[in-house]
């Protein structure tokens, strides 16, 4: 493995082309990669074996924060080469604070009114899964709503299935 590019020598890509969907230059690309907000500044760092749609996964759970991205694409990927460079950008950052929102799919139960909270709780296992598929819907529909608002065009495909757990991610 070469040497780790620094981060701040890499060019800022914008996350959406203008057309409004992911670059499809990432698609299917191993990398590590930093992604900014409107401002510029770093929101987070990792490294993926499909960056095309890791900046997607991203863009759903943190809309606002997803405006520009550096990447350094990895021919012959070892994980261990991957984290490297990772850590060696977060250490160039000290201040950069990530947390799961950028990693785990956006949960309906923040989401919730006290009254479907209540019902919720009081609910059996099968009614349950009907109120979380339900409250899922409803917050994929506004995750559409405020994607589309930041002129967002691509398609998007969610994982049925953990809409029954209340959660939502794409497939």
């Amino acid at each position: 493995m070469s040497a780790v590019p620094p981060l701040a020598d890499l060019p800022l890509w914008p996350y959406l082309t203008e057309a409004g969907v992911i670059d499809p230059q990432w698609q299917g690309r191993v990398a590590v990669y930093a992604i900014f907000d409107e401002s510029s500044a770093l929101r987070y760092v990792g490294y993926s074996r499909n960056l095309g749609a890791s900046l997607l996964q991203h863009l759903l759970r943190q809309p606002g924060a997803c405006h520009g991205i550096k990447a350094h694409c990895v021919e012959r990927p070892r994980r261990e080469d991957l984290e490297r460079i990772a850590q060696t950008w977060r250490a160039e950052n000290p201040l950069l604070q990530e947390d799961g929102a950028w990693t785990q799919p956006l949960d309906v139960r923040p989401h919730l009114s006290e009254a479907e909270r209540l019902e919720l709780a009081q609910a059996e296992e099968s009614r349950q899964a009907k109120l979380l598929k339900t409250a899922a819907r409803r917050l994929e529909e506004n995750c559409l709503a405020a994607l589309r608002a930041r002129g967002f065009q691509g398609e998007l495909r969610f994982n049925p299935k953990l809409k029954e757990r209340g959660l939502l991610d794409l497939k």
